[in-house]
């Protein structure tokens, strides 16, 4: 296997490659991406190149297919928040190195180790709460995945109990981490703690609150999932019997069919029927009728369409060109500018440059119309700002949360 010497050499090999790896990547679901379409892909000096990244461990051969090599894929997959499974042993094991991390600290002597200990307990205290937050997002994406696009029922459902079964697994890591810090390790917390490591227990805690509620919602989408597959896969095995019996005419045999569509009261529901009325030869030989037919053709013939009386020449003086600018501030626009960025309301709004002068009751119009139309999307504090005697509420954007 490749070694790479330094963070500069996996950049560069992959910048040589993307153009390569990219199409490999998209169409990883495949596995059919060719040797000869990566030649063509690359044209002259491919086959040095394709060579290289295989060398280095990027891609592999397999036959005459190219495919990305698991870590890098798994790597992609991760950041690009496209991949299909849920790592909770990630989970389980950072837990495993803090408990094992706190049980060092409190062994060693040396200040100088502990702090050691001490910066990654930290650091994977940190992690925990990332890697929650994107199993939770990796477990909504595949499950809406699976119930739109799984065709096998089977396997949809299946799917679907082995999700379910993993939203168990995260609430039961998330308990344990809780019991972590509360229970089994507080006197590291509580005396060990400096200002940074109790922001990240909050930071932790608010996470786990967070990813706690969502669990319950996504269990409860499961369930409605689950019971809406297992009601369809009845349906389908059913018209597939019934199907069956009708190939082999022994459907009103074997069923009751006649009786439950004689029950049913569809045809109500259906649009009424129309008939040509066909007169009988004997009765058009008769003078009378023939003259009423001549009648109602001429009335036919002569009936007059109604005409639309003109309109009125324009003025010339209308067609003048006279244009005039309205100006209006975009207020999803500035939502989306403050959203970027990590100021206050108030100060991004009355700092914000506009394509066109505002007064000071429009700013202060488009501070609380931004509030009033977006309040999901921000949080609200009790910190007050005084502008020209008068107070307004600090508002800064709302930390994300998962659905």
């Amino acid at each position: 296997m490749y070694h790479f010497q330094d963070i500069s050499e996996i950049i560069g090999t992959l910048n040589e490659g993307k153009k390569l790896i990219d199409e490999i990547f998209k169409n990883r679901k495949r596995y059919d991406y060719e040797y000869e379409q990566a030649l063509e892909l690359l044209g002259e000096g491919g086959e040095v190149k394709i060579q290289r990244l295989i060398d280095k461990g990027i891609i592999k051969e397999n036959g005459q297919f190219l495919e990305i090599e698991d870590q890098f894929l798994s790597f992609f997959e991760e950041l690009m928040q496209v991949n299909e499974t849920i790592n909770i042993s990630s989970f389980n094991e950072h837990i495993k190195i803090i408990k094992e991390n706190i049980d060092y600290f409190s062994k060693e002597n040396s200040q100088q180790r502990k702090h050691r200990y001490f910066k990654i307990i930290k650091k994977d205290l940190s992690r925990i709460g990332k890697i929650c937050s994107r199993n939770i997002d990796d477990l909504i994406r595949n499950i809406d995945t699976t119930f739109k696009t799984e065709e096998n029922y089977q396997i949809k459902l299946k799917k679907l109990e082995n999700f379910k079964g993993k939203t168990e697994e995260i609430q039961n890591l998330i308990a344990q981490s809780r019991h972590l810090i509360d229970k089994e390790e507080v006197s590291f917390f509580v005396f060990s703690a400096d200002e940074e490591l109790q922001t990240i227990v909050v930071e932790l805690k608010k996470e786990f609150n967070s990813a706690n509620h969502n669990l319950v919602e996504i269990q409860r989408q499961l369930l409605q999932y689950i019971n809406q597959v297992r009601h369809n896969s009845q349906v389908v095995e059913k018209v597939k019997k019934l199907k069956l019996l009708m190939d082999q005419v022994e459907l009103e045999a074997q069923t009751n069919i006649k009786e439950i569509l004689n029950e049913r009261k569809e045809v109500l529901f259906e649009k009424r029927k129309t008939y040509p009325l066909k007169l009988d030869l004997d009765i058009l030989e008769e003078d009378e009728v023939y003259q009423l037919i001549k009648e109602i053709n001429q009335n036919q013939k002569h009936k007059e369409r109604r005409k639309v009386s003109s309109a009125e020449a324009i003025d010339v003086n209308l067609l003048s060109q006279q244009t005039e600018s309205v100006y209006f501030i975009n207020h999803e626009e500035v939502k989306r500018s403050f959203l970027a960025q990590g100021n206050d309301l108030f100060n991004f709004v009355f700092h914000y440059e506009f394509p066109f002068e505002v007064s000071y009751i429009e700013l202060v119009g488009c501070y609380y119309k931004i509030i009033n139309y977006y309040s999901n999307e921000i949080e609200i504090t009790e910190d007050k700002i005084r502008y020209e005697d008068r107070y307004f509420a600090k508002v800064y954007p709302k930390r994300k949360k998962y659905a």
